[in-house]
């Protein structure tokens, strides 16, 4: 059972080991745990053509979480795909650091795995809250392990 980063374009993710085992904890609070989860990072022509192919929607995404579980378990296997290249766009209009809005979108597709939705505006503001609080945990975690800046990094501050 493992959670893999893959890369269609190269994203820099500092602390991998931390966040896998943040991600997976994730999973067993909501009472469910992962099994093969690969976390595929993209640029935005690739997820277009997913966003195109899988749901006939033709825009640009940050994220597409596609749960692959057979029906009734509690083991977890998904492919989550997350453009680079928007959540760097998203970041610069929010004007957020790129760490903060990546790891926001990708705690947004472990919540649907664990059972949360944003087809509502009731829910989507219930999945919202929770991004949030699992952001401020994650910050704290790294901040725990003394996450140094080294050239390259940015500064995770929660804005939202």
């Amino acid at each position: 059972m493992s959670i893999k980063f893959k890369y269609q374009k190269k994203t820099r993710i500092p602390e991998k080991r931390k966040l896998i085992q943040f991600l997976k904890n994730m999973l067993q609070d909501s009472g469910k745990k992962s099994g093969n989860i690969s976390i595929i990072f993209c640029d935005d022509p690739f997820l277009l053509n997913l966003n195109k192919q899988y749901l006939k929607h033709d825009y640009l995404t940050d994220i597409l979480t596609f749960e692959i579980s057979e029906r009734g378990t509690q083991l977890i296997d998904a492919e989550i795909y997350i453009s680079s290249d928007r959540v760097f766009e998203n970041a610069m209009l929010l004007n957020i650091p790129f760490l903060n809005e990546l790891y926001r979108v990708l705690f947004h597709g472990i919540l649907h795995l664990a059972g949360f939705s944003d087809a509502k505006p009731l829910l989507k503001k219930q999945m919202t809250l929770q991004e949030d609080f699992y952001l401020d945990k994650y910050i704290r975690v790294i901040n725990l392990y003394n996450w140094r800046l080294r050239p390259g990094n940015i500064l995770i501050q929660h804005h939202r």
